[in-house]
């Protein structure tokens, strides 16, 4: 461990790094990116895969260990020794954890959390609170960082300003924290958190004209960029001034020190399509609310449900007797790989169940694979008893608490609930509703605990097919019927492994450029490789690269190098005794690490036992294989295998007929015949 008056990182504003004193220069931005990781988890390791995806986020070098040993070699020297310690295949900054200002404000704040006197708790907060000097990590260039690490610093922020505004206005000072709340909510225009608190310390210090002011500020805001009303607990304090129930806003009427109210600020958290009435309310005119329309929001196209009839079917028989006896809450599992549509048809499909579900649609993406991390169930549940109205100052820390405040809060309504873009059964179960509602999920994952402890009915979605293919092609591209050739439309799919996602991203192009689908193919089938062509360049959602990364990064370490190295294995399939050779492990080790792939979609099971990996995840499977030096050596020792017992090599390799394609060692073989060399 580095002495205690030996090294100190800030990372709570600029990036500031000083040894004994005096300031340490980092030469890149790498470098920057690289500390700023480590002192983020100081004390913790970070493996080697998730530092390198965060210095190079885009795309990883040729040969990223070495890159990677090449920056940590660097930051070495310039930290001091003993700064940087080797873990397994990651690293570790040693450092006394009160010398990263991080680790110290969170050590402050959970003591304040724990303080049984409020001044305690304010004094600490305060001090937490003044070790910030700025935005986290300014001046540090790092897409990666910005998305999935900044974001939840603010918010840690936020809520231990929360916490100290809460404790401020308890104790009388309202004056004090008016001025500091005007500028919060300046910056922060969407947080209905702060202008609670602006309001109640205006009506509290005796300003109740400007506290209106600030009331139609924040709905005006609301409405103009979020297309929603305040929450409940604001229009309460509305009422209340209109009536001059001053009472409503005196000491005790803020939400509790340590349940912060939650906003509606993060847009990508939750939302919701009420259909019924009943979670509508009215404002202090006794106007309808008004509700979001849950058809426009959906839209529910039928061009989207091309070539899922048969899901649709399903579904509604399914649905026709589940729902006989009304005694539990009814749960529909649509799984399948990213791009296969699973959101799309839920969404036309919960639409057209209300006539049997009347009362509204809740609608939460739990964002279990994507560029954020997943949604915690507690603060998944918070945003749903947040949009059933439920007051923020009644809402429970508790995730049980929470759970069971969302089945009274639904009550006997009869209600779909979306839960979009789960990660797995865990983050799922805790939000399931009573009686009476149906649930609609939608996953990358199998969810084979929901389906085996919760009963849900699952539908795996399909690939899509030519005819469905050709419709669908034509849809999209808005250019008329096009007389494309049945060899052309065939080879698409199979190169875009019959994803409707990845069509759409051709039938764009098409109706774009309008190039011919067979140069389409040739593209898919160059150089450059099928995923390049597969992206539209506007955002992440349309660029099968990215969309495939999310699932990779779901995945642990042995899943995410299995997956690596079945891709860039030469077979056209693989069989479970060269998966073992090609991983290192014994039989059931390997066979429980591609169950997971499996269970993931990014590996199918064979009925002769084989495994599979279609063309377009190939491609990416490979492409990340190719960066890894580790991965090459196990490809050799896979084809050290074959080459090992030439009798045995096609069935082992290849299914029956199927050409052998892979490259053979360098060397000799036996029989004095000579090899080709490795890729």
């Amino acid at each position: 461990m580095v002495d205690g008056n030996g090294l100190r990182v800030g990372i709570l504003g600029p990036l500031e790094v000083s040894r004994d004193g005096e300031p340490v220069v980092l030469a890149g931005e790498k470098l920057a990116v690289v500390l700023a990781v480590l002192a983020s988890a100081a004390g913790r390791p970070v493996g080697g895969g998730a530092l390198a995806d965060r210095v190079w986020p885009d795309r990883l070098p040729e040969r990223v260990r070495g890159s990677l040993q090449t920056l940590i070699m660097r930051l070495r020297r310039a930290l001091g020794p003993g700064a940087i310690a080797t873990v397994g295949d990651g690293y570790r900054l040693d450092v006394e954890p009160d010398h990263v200002d991080l680790l110290r404000f969170r050590r402050l704040v959970g003591e304040a959390v724990a303080a049984d006197h409020p001044g305690t708790a304010r004094e600490l907060l305060g001090e937490a609170l003044g070790l910030w000097r700025g935005d986290p990590l300014t001046g540090v260039r790092s897409p990666s960082l910005d998305r999935d690490e900044i974001p939840g610093l603010i918010e840690e922020r936020l809520a231990a300003l929360h916490r100290r505004v809460e404790l401020d206005l308890a104790a009388g000072r309202h004056d004090a924290v008016t001025a500091e709340l005007r500028e919060l909510t300046g910056r922060y225009p969407l947080r209905e958190s702060l202008w609670r608190q602006l309001i109640v310390a205006l009506i509290a210090a005796g300003r109740p004209a400007e506290a209106i002011q600030a009331y139609h500020a924040v709905r005006t805001r609301l409405a103009d960029e979020l297309g929603i009303d305040p929450s409940a607990a604001l229009q309460s304090l509305y009422r209340g001034l209109l009536h001059g129930d001053d009472d409503s806003a005196g000491p005790g009427s803020p939400a509790r020190a340590d349940a912060p109210s939650p906003d509606r600020s993060g847009a990508d958290v939750a939302c919701i399509d009420t259909d019924g009435a009943d979670i509508g309310g009215t404002d202090a005119s006794g106007a309808d609310m008004g509700s979001t329309d849950a058809s426009a929001r959906a839209g529910a196209d039928s061009r989207r449900l091309l070539g899922r009839h048969r899901e649709v079917d399903a579904l509604d028989r399914w649905l026709a007797s589940a729902t006989a006896d009304g005694s539990m809450p009814t749960v529909a599992a649509l799984v399948g790989p990213a791009g296969i549509g699973k959101t799309a048809l839920a969404l036309c499909w919960a639409d057209r169940q209300h006539d049997r579900f009347p009362d509204g649609r809740l609608h939460l993406d739990l964002r279990g694979y994507g560029p954020h991390a997943p949604l915690a169930p507690e603060r998944a549940l918070e945003s749903l008893l947040h949009e059933l109205r439920v007051p923020a100052e009644d809402i429970p820390p508790g995730l049980d608490e929470r759970a069971s405040l969302l089945r009274t809060a639904i009550g006997a309504r009869r209600m779909v609930v979306l839960l979009d873009n789960a990660r797995d059964a865990a983050q799922v179960r805790p939000l399931l509703p009573g009686p009476g509602c149906l649930v609609v999920v939608t996953s990358r994952s199998q969810l084979r605990g929901l389906v085996a402890y919760d009963g849900a009915y699952r539908v795996a979605l399909g690939r899509i097919r030519v005819p469905d293919a050709r419709a669908l092609l034509d849809a999209t591209a808005e250019a008329g019927p096009h007389r494309y050739d049945n060899d052309d439309i065939a080879k698409v799919v199979d190169r875009c492994a019959g994803l409707p996602l990845a069509l759409r991203i051709v039938a764009e192009r098409l109706a774009r450029n309008g190039c011919d689908l067979s140069a389409i193919v040739a593209e898919l089938d160059g150089p450059d490789g099928r995923l390049d062509a597969l992206r539209t360049g506007d955002d992440d959602l349309t660029d099968m690269r990215t969309v495939l990364s999310w699932s990779y990064r779901a995945l642990d370490p042995d899943a995410a190098r299995a997956f690596r190295l079945a891709g860039a294995q030469p077979g056209a399939d693989l069989d479970p005794a060269a998966a073992a050779i090609l991983l290192g492990l014994t039989r059931p080790e390997t066979g429980a690490i591609l169950d997971r792939l499996v269970g993931a979609h990014l590996l199918e099971r064979q009925p002769t036992g084989r495994y599979r990996m279609p063309g377009l995840l190939r491609a990416y499977a490979a492409e990340l294989s190719r960066a890894v030096d580790e991965d090459r050596m196990a490809i050799r020792a896979l084809l050290d295998w074959y080459v090992g017992d030439p009798a045995g090599t096609r069935p082992r390799a290849h299914p029956a007929g199927a050409p052998a394609s892979y490259a053979l060692p360098a060397g000799r073989l036996p029989g004095g015949r000579e090899a080709a060399r490795y890729p």
